[in-house]
């Protein structure tokens, strides 16, 4: 595990009982490599409309999963692409 990892897991501790950005979490998976860990995270975020959510179609944090139909179907559902 490295610190991104840590922190991910630290926070999605804490977000059970604060209100704590899911997109921040995600982001933290998405670094430490736990890209099954991101997509709960960004599926939460849509879930709950996550205020920083407007950036997931252009945040270059995505680039490595953009393609794959977990994250097309929630920039379908926030209404980014048809």
């Amino acid at each position: 595990d490295n610190a991104f990892g840590t922190a991910a897991e630290i926070m999605a501790e804490i977000y059970k009982q604060h209100s704590i950005s899911p997109y921040d979490i995600a982001i933290l998976f998405s670094h430490a490599g736990k890209k099954e860990e991101s997509f709960h995270w960004i599926e939460e975020s849509v879930k709950v409309v996550a205020p920083k959510l407007h950036f997931i179609n252009v945040e270059p944090e995505w680039q490595s999963i953009r393609t794959e139909k977990r994250f097309i179907k929630c920039l379908k559902t926030v209404g980014f692409i048809a």
